[in-house]
């Protein structure tokens, strides 16, 4: 079993620093990118930016 992290930082809209891992089974940058944008938006930082 195969499993990729992805060290992630994204500035909250009230200026913090958030910092979480996106975790997926294969290495795949946009999937990850799309998993981490829609964690985001369910805590309410849709708008935040992750690269």
């Amino acid at each position: 079993m195969e499993i990729h992290v992805y060290d992630t930082y994204v500035k909250a809209k009230d200026g913090h620093t958030m910092h979480f891992d996106v975790i997926t089974g294969e290495k795949n940058h946009e999937k990850a990118l799309a998993y981490g944008k829609e964690w985001l938006k369910s805590v309410g930082e849709a708008d935040a930016a992750m690269t």
